[in-house]
């Protein structure tokens, strides 16, 4: 996941708030014990996170927190990086995608060993998504669901409505090119929702079916790929969707955030985060859906807090991982950051939570299901190989067949090499 296409934290530039070691050590003289902390996110999102250090440091004065930040996609080289020399951050922001790749490799802290971390504050769901053969690797921080976003202002001013839930597939598709079309072309309706895998998830859980299988293979077939990327063709050629060339201009804006679009499907949580940042009125409604009584959504952990195997201070790193997830003034200053607070504390903290995702989470409660297991590893290979494979088609520098084809043969490899 990219942080603009993948979507699973904030948008931003490379930065980098302190420089840190790869495992904690304590300060000259026997002084405070100093953790490594790593998280994806722009600048603004490394100022609430340093209110959050702050607090913690307050109450914990013998623990110095390092803390670093990049973008999604230099987060994971890096931490690729680091995997493979023994070297990763004592704590680090984690993304579902990637856990059994690295818990795998024997990198990540067995977190149910530590008292210091109270895990009874979440659901066995959420658990299960952090988990893997019984043992927590990451402690949930919050959930966000796939949702679709649309600017109620621009609407308006073109005179177009969105559709009321539930609504089609094919009733998105005639609001999009309805809307490109009243706007003389100033507006597109939406990008090309099929260059998401999300989006593909999303239509496989609504026919009843998941992502994989149970023993981690692809649970598609080159068929119903190439189906999924030619549903968006006429759009495409129609002019209806923004132009691939037109969202990589953009980049790492969304097309809905610039603004050149007028709806998108994202993680819910994206929308009060592009509300702040572009100041549009930014609406949530659940996805379309060809199958309204199938409960294809689930809530997705967001993000997670996991540890390096390896930290010298796992006591010292699970105290702070319990402070990030458990603590209601952390949910106070992140607010819905990361989507809704999966800990019972934290949640209780944001009842008048004035982003309005709560709010919208309980109203699609009935809609949701139970979440797929954890991706299998290598998933995160797999996710960019699809984006940047219906990048290439939106630009017209591959036909669906040879992508589809190219699909498959890069995915046998990463799970099956």
């Amino acid at each position: 996941m990219r942080s603009r296409k993948m979507i699973t934290g904030a948008v931003g530039l490379v930065a980098v708030l302190a420089l840190s070691g790869c495992a904690g050590g304590a300060g000259e003289g026997g002084g405070a014990v100093e953790l490594s902390w790593s998280f994806w996110g722009n600048a603004d999102t490394a100022s609430q996170y340093q209110e959050v250090i702050d607090a913690f440091e307050a109450k914990n004065p013998d623990i110095k927190i390092n803390p670093t930040y990049a973008d999604w996609d230099p987060y994971w080289q890096k931490r690729s990086t680091e995997a493979a020399g023994g070297g990763l951050p004592d704590v680090m922001t984690f993304d579902v995608a990637y856990l059994a790749q690295f818990a795998s490799r024997g990198a990540l802290l067995d977190l149910g060993k530590y008292d210091e971390i109270d895990l009874s504050q979440f659901s066995d769901d959420a658990l299960s998504t952090t988990s893997l053969d019984g043992v927590v690797y990451g402690a949930p921080t919050a959930a966000n669901s796939w949702a679709m976003l649309y600017n109620a202002d621009l609407l308006a001013e073109i005179g177009v409505s969105f559709p009321d839930a539930p609504y089609t597939w094919s009733e998105y598709q005639d609001f999009i090119s309805e809307v490109t079309e009243k706007s003389g072309g100033a507006y597109y309706g939406g990008p090309d929702y099929a260059y998401r895998i999300q989006t593909l998830e999303l239509q496989l859980r609504q026919e009843g079916e998941n992502l994989f299988t149970d023993d981690g293979q692809l649970n598609f077939d080159e068929k119903r790929l190439t189906e999924f990327w030619s549903s968006t063709a006429a759009l495409r050629d129609g002019g209806s969707v923004s132009p691939q060339n037109e969202n990589d201009q953009i980049q790492p804006a969304f097309p809905i955030s610039k603004p050149i679009a007028v709806s998108e499907m994202l993680w819910d949580n994206m929308g009060p985060l592009l509300e702040s940042e572009t100041a549009p009125n930014l609406e949530i409604a659940p996805p379309p859906t060809d199958h309204p009584d199938v409960p294809a959504g689930y809530l997705k952990t967001s993000s997670l807090i996991s540890a390096s195997a390896k930290t010298q201070h796992p006591e010292e790193a699970a105290a702070f991982i319990d402070f990030l997830v458990n603590s209601p003034e952390v949910a106070e200053i992140l607010g819905t950051l990361s989507g809704v607070p999966l800990s019972a504390e934290q949640a209780a903290s944001l009842a008048d939570d004035p982003t309005g995702l709560v709010e919208y989470q309980e109203s699609v409660a009935d809609s949701m299901g139970a979440p797929p297991p954890p991706p299998v590893a290598g998933f995160g290979t797999i996710e960019a190989s699809f984006l940047r494979l219906a990048e290439e088609i939106g630009l017209g520098t591959i036909s669906v067949d040879d992508a589809v084809k190219t699909f498959f043969s890069e995915a046998e490899g990463t799970l099956n090499g």
